[in-house]
């Protein structure tokens, strides 16, 4: 028995790691990520909303080019308004240890 199931679980706990992160995809599109990416105060937040919509939202899109135009715009803006942006530290890093 321990031979399928040990397998088994393994593939329910992916696919419920799977389903919260659809969640949280679900979600971030709609809280207004690409709005929140559009008035965001520095580049530390940008790169936070650029990472989430790439990790956890385009993954579980099921229809990508219908959105593309505007993630491009997205993110043609977050990338014109950071270049002009000063630079902030980063305490992101101080909690990946």
């Amino acid at each position: 028995m321990n031979k399928y199931l040990l397998p088994a679980g393994y593939e329910f706990q992916v696919v419920q790691q799977d389903y919260e992160r659809l969640l949280k995809g679900k979600e971030l599109f709609d809280r207004g990520t690409l709005e929140a990416l559009d008035t965001a105060r520095n580049n530390n937040e940008r790169y936070e909303y650029l990472r989430r919509i790439k990790e956890d939202l385009l993954p579980f899109y099921d229809d990508v080019p219908s959105v593309a135009p505007e993630l491009i715009r997205a993110s043609s803006n977050a990338v014109k308004q950071g270049r002009s942006s000063t630079t902030e530290p980063c305490f992101r890093a101080l909690w990946n240890f």
